[in-house]
């Protein structure tokens, strides 16, 4: 189904099960609603995994990780003891520019670039036990420690199983699944929580947490922990959010009286636009609240990453910035887009595919289509390390389904196109014009 069917299934679920998946006095509805929203717009055939076998380098592997992740709790226990903002990002959001090399967080840089807040924060890197690379603003990692081994006791009750099932069976979804998602997604979030109070414990100083991207049991543990220590929580707007995104809007439970413990505060939006979204069908909510505060990152990276010189080019270069597959978005590559490539239309242009950072599943058969095209001499791959900035800096034209990236590319004055089904529901406000995208350019 669609983002817009997923949403408006969603809200009905949630009016009828909203307060009704507590899991050892915790509301955990949020992490059952991401389960769902997931298995409602993922597609049906889904690249298998070749499962790891467990071995002993594995095993030793895990335990070195885990003594390193207790270390690192130590150091950032002490590392915040006088901080005022804590920074909670991911890997992902690293990009590597092509002026110096160094690696920028496109969620928090721009904000750090303040002094004083700099001074006043710590940045910190989820599910990492140590980050290899040259960052431009200094940073630490952490990871909850001996989790393989000493989970949290979690109590699923039988009731909260039975409605679980219910949803499932009314839907057409695995129930069997689904509950294992569940219940591995439950204790990963209280490994997360337990691991929270223990950081947040006895700090005085710490004022405000901000995560890019709020919605993993991760993060929402950790959200759950600084809220039973009075910490103010914010999620960054991370990417273009229509009126149909399933984990920031069509939330009908939250009222005026009512909130979710394992949502943030505040959500940082981009737009009033996004902000409006966000408060789809829950206007009168006095929690879990929408703040307007800008989109700075473009500002950021023009005046201090981006090369000076600018890029010049008579033929047209095509940047295809890729996303993980949807139901209503399920080609790796559209089939619109191999008609062009086989065209007599695409004879001296430059064709770049940009892989997704999360779409791990599709990069082999992405690059054994390009290895096997007959004009691979005029077809890229970005693997996406270098800044998604710098890439729409050398490109002419681009091309998305529905990522953000055509917004970005928008503010650099690139032509941008979206395709399909969720991009109408996404862009609906922005669309310009429809036309046959590589045909007109």
């Amino acid at each position: 189904m669609n983002s817009k069917e997923a949403c408006l299934n969603l809200v009905k679920i949630e009016k009828k099960y909203f307060n009704r998946i507590y899991v050892n006095n915790k509301n955990m509805w949020p992490i059952l609603r991401l389960i769902i929203w997931q298995n409602f717009i993922s597609p049906k055939n889904i690249l298998k995994n070749n499962k790891k076998k467990i071995n002993l380098i594995i095993f030793i592997n895990k335990i070195f990780n885990n003594i390193l992740s207790l270390y690192n709790f130590f150091l950032l226990k002490k590392k915040i003891i006088d901080k005022k903002n804590i920074f909670f990002s991911r890997k992902v959001y690293l990009q590597k520019s092509i002026k110096d090399n160094r690696y920028y967080d496109r969620l928090f840089d721009f904000v750090l670039q303040n002094k004083i807040i700099n001074n006043n924060s710590q940045k910190v890197y989820l599910n990492e036990c140590y980050i290899k690379k040259n960052l431009a603003f200094k940073a630490k990692s952490i990871n909850t420690f001996f989790n393989s081994f000493l989970n949290p006791k979690v109590h699923i009750s039988n009731d909260v199983k039975n409605n679980i099932f219910k949803i499932a069976n009314e839907y057409k979804l695995d129930r069997v699944k689904i509950f294992e998602k569940f219940n591995h997604a439950t204790i990963n979030f209280f490994n997360w929580y337990n691991f929270g109070l223990k950081l947040f414990n006895g700090n005085k100083s710490l004022k405000r947490l901000y995560f890019g991207c709020w919605y993993s049991p991760d993060a929402m543990g950790l959200i759950a922990a600084a809220k039973k220590k009075k910490i103010l929580t914010f999620d960054m707007q991370h990417g273009f959010q229509g009126k149909y995104q399933g984990m920031y809007t069509n939330f009908v439970g939250i009222e005026k009286s009512f909130s979710y413990e394992l949502l943030p505060n505040f959500f940082y939006c981009w737009n009033k636009r996004t902000k409006a979204n966000i408060l789809t069908s829950s206007n009168n909510r006095k929690h879990n609240l929408p703040i307007v505060g800008g989109y700075n990152w473009v500002d950021f990276y023009v005046k201090k990453v981006a090369k000076s010189e600018s890029f010049k080019t008579k033929k047209k270069i095509f940047l295809f910035t890729m996303q993980p597959r949807t139901s209503k978005n399920n080609k790796i590559i559209p089939s619109f887009i191999k008609k062009y490539l086989n065209s007599v239309s695409f004879k001296n242009n430059l064709f770049i595919f940009r892989s997704h950072p999360n779409d791990i599943e599709t990069k082999n058969l992405l690059h054994e289509f390009v290895n096997n095209h007959k004009k691979k001499e005029q077809i890229e791959i970005d693997n996406g390390e270098y800044n998604i900035l710098d890439s729409l800096n050398r490109c002419t034209h681009h091309l998305t389904a529905f990522s953000s990236s055509a917004i970005e590319a928008n503010y650099l004055k690139k032509n941008s196109a979206v395709f399909g089904e969720d991009s109408k529901l996404i862009f609906g406000n922005y669309i310009k014009k429809k036309f046959n995208i590589l045909a007109k350019w």
